[in-house]
């Protein structure tokens, strides 16, 4: 989508995006071929006047290219003979402002169909001429198998675990150099990176992923090596690499591989390539925030599983992570009294499961800053309030009601509502409209009227950004369905059960109406035993409970006199005011 006008970029791509097209966008001709450069394009859309290259010369070079997209022009250019040029030329349809949706809507999809049915037939001549060496493969059932790289000093057993993979009906690649893995990822998406944890000439394992991220942001990572030590800097996948013993016999590595190939299957149906589309843009983390967030997965780990020196031994291997622990430990939220002598230290005295949170906290803190920026100024006021409600509500009710970890529900509470961020990074003031109509209709919910509006909600854009952060895949589901029926399983999945209270809460903060109320009602008496009057009795214990976890996590609750006026109300309709 390229025009230089920002509102009718995100007007045109939300109309497309309802009706499940991936769009990115250039603000001129440049910036668009550029892109077009790096991307196969099935259709471009694009106006005329624009700085940087306008449109006429966009159309020419788009044009001239033996394989190209097909091309649609939007413009208010009233010019005729100009008009005329471009279709003589071949530009496959022009569009006058004003556009009606429905049209451009329907135009655009019987370009693309036509495009598509084109492709099967004729096929690609230059995009067969790079993948050549993974098309050896790529044929038939084959290009619908998971793919996966070895990458291992001994290339012997790199290629008896290829037979081995095969016959478990995956596709699998044996590059033979770190050069013909860059090739390897370029031509193609690998599920699967199976990578021997030691230095390939001068690369190290970190610095070969690193210079493959751009290629392999969802390819998982199996790390062989020394399974008792941590996995140091190698991240990159939608998860924590998986460290397993080189000595591992190879029916080890082939079950690891089909157990990470199990778990990304259930991730893909669980988030759509719509809604990862779409966090595209924000999906790319610092270091820091790298390090900070693979800690997460301690956070599902079993209570007997939790160790100090474990996280300790993750935490140091990371200067950032080191110095933010030390921060966070002796900061006055901590609550901690006297010095602390070093990370171990801090962790011991804070708890594996607290410091594990308070870690991720500051790097989903971190990570949201960019969305933050693009958000308009009350959307993003109104959005953090909404956070802090969500996070501290959740890890209180967790902690009260369900005799659950509030750490753990502290950080889910804070996740559920990122796609909201996400949704307001991108379209801005229409997604602003869309909040403000949700917030004023006393029975709406905002997941309903954004599936009506933009026929996605922000639960999912939350699992999609979350996924892409590579935040455990429990983590990814609880926030995806926590506006649907619960699966079962896990403490992280039970979560969800408070983190649906607190976000009622949430809805009661921005409009009291007796249809909210029911519906606080109902969460507090389904998910909480002692029926409705014990469980109101103990809403002032579970605010303060609240505010107390909100402050330890430095996310302080701003809505505080506005709190205790609803659940006074709650506990006392006669006192509630007409609305």
């Amino acid at each position: 989508m390229v025009d230089d006008e920002k509102n009718v970029r995100s007007l045109l791509i939300a109309w497309l995006f309802r009706e499940g097209f991936l769009c990115n966008e250039a603000d001129d001709g440049a910036e668009a071929l550029r892109e077009i450069g790096q991307t196969h394009y099935d259709l471009v859309v694009a106006d005329l006047r624009m700085p940087n290259r306008h449109g006429h010369s966009l159309c020419q070079e788009i044009l001239s290219q033996g394989d190209r997209p097909r091309l649609v022009v939007v413009t208010g250019v009233d010019d005729p003979r100009l008009l005329r040029d471009l279709r003589s030329r071949g530009v496959d349809h022009i569009f006058q402002k004003p556009v009606d949706a429905s049209e451009f809507v329907s135009r655009i999809r019987e370009l693309t169909q036509s495009s598509a049915s084109s492709i099967h037939v004729s096929g690609s001549r230059s995009r067969a001429a790079s993948r050549s060496n993974a098309d050896e493969h790529d044929t038939g059932e084959d290009s619908r198998m998971p793919a996966v790289a070895l990458l291992l000093h001994d290339m012997r057993r790199a290629q008896e675990l290829a037979a081995q993979l095969k016959r478990e009906s995956l596709l699998p690649f044996v590059p033979e150099s770190t050069d013909a893995l860059c090739c390897l990822a370029e031509s193609r998406h690998l599920e699967m990176l199976v990578l021997e944890n030691s230095r390939f000439g001068f690369l190290r394992p970190q610095d070969l992923v690193s210079h493959l991220k751009s290629s392999t942001a969802l390819t998982e990572i199996i790390l062989l090596g020394d399974e008792n030590a941590p996995p140091g800097a190698v991240s990159g996948g939608p998860s924590a690499p998986k460290v397993i013993s080189r000595h591992a016999s190879d029916a080890e590595v082939v079950q690891a591989v089909r157990g990470k190939i199990a778990a990304m299957n259930r991730s893909r149906r669980t988030v759509s390539p719509q809604a990862r589309e779409l966090v595209r843009p924000f999906a790319s983390l610092s270091s820091a925030q790298q390090s900070l967030l693979k800690l997460a997965k301690f956070l599902t780990l079993p209570e007997s599983e939790l160790k100090p020196d474990g996280l300790a031994d993750e935490v140091m291997a990371d200067a950032d992570a080191t110095v933010e622990i030390l921060r966070l430990a002796k900061g006055a939220s901590a609550g901690l009294r006297g010095q602390i002598g070093d990370v171990m230290d801090a962790i011991t005295r804070l708890g594996v499961t607290r410091s594990a949170a308070l870690l991720v906290c500051s790097g989903i803190k971190g990570a949201e800053k960019p969305l933050l920026r693009r958000m308009p100024l009350p959307l993003r006021e109104w959005y953090q309030r909404r956070s802090a409600l969500n996070a501290a509500f959740a890890a209180a009710f967790a902690q009260k009601y369900f005799g659950l970890s509030g750490d753990v529900a502290f950080i889910q509470g804070l996740l559920q509502d990122i796609g909201i961020a996400a949704l307001g990074a991108t379209f801005e003031d229409r997604y602003a409209r869309l909040v403000s109509r949700a917030r004023a209709c006393g029975p709406a919910h905002l997941h309903v009227v954004e599936r009506e509006d933009l026929r996605i909600e922000h639960s999912e854009i939350s699992a999609a950004l979350i996924e892409q952060w590579g935040l455990p895949d429990e983590f990814v589901r609880t926030v995806r369905f926590h506006h649907g029926p619960k699966a079962g399983g896990t403490e992280t999945l039970q979560v969800i059960d408070p983190m649906r209270i607190a976000e009622s809460v949430a809805d009661l903060c921005d409009n009291r109406h007796a249809c909210r109320r029911q519906d606080f009602f109902q969460q507090l008496v389904s998910c909480c035993d002692g029926g409705l009057e014990e469980s109101l009795g103990g809403l002032e214990g579970a605010a303060a409970l609240a505010s107390e976890i909100a402050q330890q996590f430095r996310v302080p609750l701003s809505d505080e006199p506005l709190l205790r006026g609803i659940f006074r109300e709650l506990r006392d309709p006669a006192a509630s005011t007409a609305i």
